[in-house]
């Protein structure tokens, strides 16, 4: 009997302090998503899901409200939740955003830093040369760039930015899962890109930083979408 409980217990969900149940199921379906056990075209059913994650139905329903609202889920007319699936319009048009937001968001992170925001950046390079794996390789380039955007102590920029990142995240990753890049192809041209951004905006020259993202997104973006998926 003990040992059974123990086996309960280890397979219970932990939830993150301060995390309501709603945004717990939220989390791990939306970590799921990225890491394609959820994938494109998947229904997402509510008992089922409920009964995995030892919930309600309401909160998995408000979960997935929160991860339609993020772009990940979408709702069919008899209101079953599915994954999104991203398509490379998809792609584009997230691409002309980040060029909306991430610019701007450079040239204040340069003007705006702050004691400690550099070893920051640095912190976030030396784990991005030690990462093996091209979902972590993702998290920690997208980290860098959440980084630069939080620099900017701009609040409604911070807040579009996080509004776009689950796609963002859920776009790449679909990429990377399909085969449209190697690690051993994506991880240089990452360190490279990624070591430029912090040397710039570390220099304080805004309008140097601004130019410069820009450069990077657009050039990763081109060098991304010149990789098609594999038939």
């Amino acid at each position: 009997m003990k040992h059974s409980t123990a086996s309960a217990a280890r397979a219970r969900p932990r939830p993150v302090r301060g995390e309501s149940r709603s945004d717990g199921v939220a989390r791990r379906l939306r970590e799921r998503i990225i890491a394609g056990r959820l994938p494109a075209g998947e229904l997402i059913a509510e008992s089922a899901t409920a009964e995995r994650l030892r919930v309600s139905r309401v909160p998995v329903r408000e979960a997935l409200f929160a991860l339609q609202r993020e772009g990940l889920v979408v709702f069919s007319g008899s209101g079953r939740a599915y994954v999104r699936e991203f398509a490379d319009a998809d792609f584009r048009e997230l691409l002309e955003l980040r060029l909306i937001i991430e610019p701007g968001a450079a040239r204040h992170a340069a003007r705006n830093l702050a004691a400690g925001d550099e070893a920051l950046m640095r912190r976030n390079l030396d784990a991005l040369e030690k990462t093996r794996g091209l979902l972590e390789l993702q998290e920690l380039d997208l980290e860098l760039h959440t980084l630069i955007v939080g620099f900017a102590r701009l609040p409604r920029l911070q807040l579009f930015w996080e509004s776009l990142l689950p796609q963002i995240r859920a776009v790449l990753a679909q990429g990377y899962r399909a085969g449209r890049v190697r690690f051993a192809d994506v991880k240089p041209v990452t360190i490279a890109g990624q070591r430029r951004l912090v040397e710039t905006v570390g220099s304080r020259d805004g309008e140097r930083a601004a130019a410069e993202m820009a450069k990077h997104v657009v050039c990763w973006s081109e060098w991304f979408a010149s990789h098609p998926t594999p038939v």
